[in-house]
Protein backbone atom coordinates (compact mmCIF):
# COMPACT_ATOMS: atom_id res chain seq x y z
CA UNK A 1 0.00 0.00 0.00
CA UNK A 2 1.39 3.17 -0.95
CA UNK A 3 -1.66 5.65 -0.33
CA UNK A 4 -3.75 6.04 2.52
CA UNK A 5 -1.81 4.26 5.26
CA UNK A 6 -2.59 6.97 7.55
CA UNK A 7 -6.23 7.09 7.17
CA UNK A 8 -7.82 3.24 8.15
CA UNK A 9 -10.87 4.18 7.88
CA UNK A 10 -11.09 5.81 4.50
CA UNK A 11 -11.25 3.62 1.59
CA UNK A 12 -10.71 6.42 -1.13
CA UNK A 13 -7.38 7.68 -0.93
CA UNK A 14 -6.06 4.13 -0.58
CA UNK A 15 -3.64 3.62 -3.03
CA UNK A 16 -1.70 -0.22 -4.18
CA UNK A 17 0.97 -0.87 -6.01
CA UNK A 18 2.05 -3.71 -7.59
CA UNK A 19 5.63 -5.31 -9.32
CA UNK A 20 7.26 -8.52 -10.06
CA UNK A 21 6.80 -10.69 -13.44
CA UNK A 22 5.57 -13.90 -13.85
CA UNK A 23 5.51 -17.06 -16.26
CA UNK A 24 3.18 -19.67 -18.14
CA UNK A 25 4.04 -22.67 -20.06
CA UNK A 26 2.00 -24.84 -21.81
CA UNK A 27 1.12 -28.46 -22.47
CA UNK A 28 3.70 -27.90 -25.50
CA UNK A 29 6.15 -26.34 -23.80
CA UNK A 30 5.88 -23.09 -24.95
CA UNK A 31 6.44 -20.04 -22.47
CA UNK A 32 5.05 -17.37 -22.12
CA UNK A 33 6.30 -14.30 -19.59
CA UNK A 34 4.88 -10.73 -18.59
CA UNK A 35 7.43 -8.44 -16.22
CA UNK A 36 6.05 -5.10 -14.92
CA UNK A 37 8.51 -2.72 -16.16
CA UNK A 38 6.62 0.28 -14.40
CA UNK A 39 4.58 -0.37 -10.88
CA UNK A 40 1.19 -1.27 -11.67
CA UNK A 41 -0.93 1.33 -9.89
CA UNK A 42 -4.20 1.02 -8.26
CA UNK A 43 -6.56 3.45 -7.06
CA UNK A 44 -9.70 2.25 -4.43
CA UNK A 45 -11.38 4.77 -5.83
CA UNK A 46 -10.74 4.03 -9.68
CA UNK A 47 -12.33 0.42 -11.51
CA UNK A 48 -9.01 -0.25 -13.16
CA UNK A 49 -5.43 -0.21 -12.86
CA UNK A 50 -4.35 3.27 -13.73
CA UNK A 51 -0.93 3.78 -14.18
CA UNK A 52 2.28 1.30 -15.37
CA UNK A 53 3.73 -1.03 -17.84
CA UNK A 54 3.78 -4.84 -18.46
CA UNK A 55 6.01 -6.38 -21.39
CA UNK A 56 4.46 -10.18 -22.28
CA UNK A 57 6.66 -11.64 -24.00
CA UNK A 58 6.21 -14.92 -25.88
CA UNK A 59 8.53 -17.00 -28.57
CA UNK A 60 7.91 -14.89 -31.86
CA UNK A 61 6.28 -11.41 -30.19
CA UNK A 62 6.34 -9.34 -27.40
CA UNK A 63 3.44 -7.02 -26.45
CA UNK A 64 3.85 -4.02 -24.16
CA UNK A 65 0.49 -2.88 -22.18
CA UNK A 66 0.51 0.80 -20.69
CA UNK A 67 -2.04 1.71 -18.31
CA UNK A 68 -1.34 5.46 -18.52
CA UNK A 69 0.17 7.99 -16.19
CA UNK A 70 -2.19 8.13 -13.07
CA UNK A 71 -5.56 9.17 -14.61
CA UNK A 72 -9.09 7.35 -13.69
CA UNK A 73 -10.09 6.21 -16.75
CA UNK A 74 -10.64 2.71 -18.57
CA UNK A 75 -8.10 3.36 -21.34
CA UNK A 76 -4.72 1.53 -21.99
CA UNK A 77 -2.43 1.79 -24.91
CA UNK A 78 -0.95 -1.67 -26.42
CA UNK A 79 1.92 -1.70 -28.59
CA UNK A 80 3.22 -5.34 -30.22
CA UNK A 81 6.51 -5.69 -31.34
CA UNK A 82 7.71 -2.09 -31.20
CA UNK A 83 5.15 -0.69 -33.07
CA UNK A 84 2.95 2.47 -32.72
CA UNK A 85 0.60 1.92 -29.75
CA UNK A 86 -2.90 1.86 -29.68
CA UNK A 87 -5.43 2.34 -27.56
CA UNK A 88 -7.16 -0.09 -26.09
CA UNK A 89 -10.35 0.57 -24.13
CA UNK A 90 -10.45 -2.17 -20.46
CA UNK A 91 -13.63 -3.72 -20.23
Amino acid sequence: QTGGVNTPNQFFDDVYSVTGNASVTNGRGITRTANILEALQKKYACRHIDKGRVKFDAPNHFAILDYGDGECNNTATISINGRPPRTIILP
